[in-house]
């Protein structure tokens, strides 16, 4: 349980530095927003996983785990595509700071909607 949490930390604060600290070069290199930086996707992808602190003690097993990542990758990438406020407003800052916040806030989103879901019952097969 603690273990998968800390790895998302982790993840998402290597993806956040990864992203600040070498992002404006790559978009200086490629143009803005270019699809070499990932390291906005993972941190963005990580912020909605951090969610399983919350939820570890009610998803259990291998198929908890692995149905939590589905809902979590699904709906991270709807909210990154579809891009509702602020996340698409987020992305018109300019350098590697619009590059990465509007993915965290697509993860924010994800984590959100992750956690009303599973505490209205929608995500029961997730649990023990």
């Amino acid at each position: 349980r603690g273990v998968v949490g800390a790895i998302m930390v982790v993840a998402a604060v290597h993806g956040f530095a990864v992203t600040v600290l070498y992002g404006d070069k790559f978009i200086e290199q490629y143009g803005k927003d270019p699809s070499q930086i990932v390291s906005d996707e993972q941190c963005g992808q990580a912020v909605a996983y951090l969610g399983y602190f919350w939820l570890a003690g009610e998803v259990a097993g291998v198929k908890g785990i692995v149905g939590f990542a589905l809902v979590g990758f699904v709906l991270f990438r709807l909210f990154d595509i579809v891009k509702p406020p602020p996340v698409r407003q987020l992305e018109k800052i300019r350098g590697a700071w619009g590059v990465l916040l509007d993915d965290v806030m697509a993860g924010i989103y994800a984590l959100t909607v992750m956690q009303i879901l599973f505490s209205v019952g929608w995500l029961e097969f997730l649990g023990q």
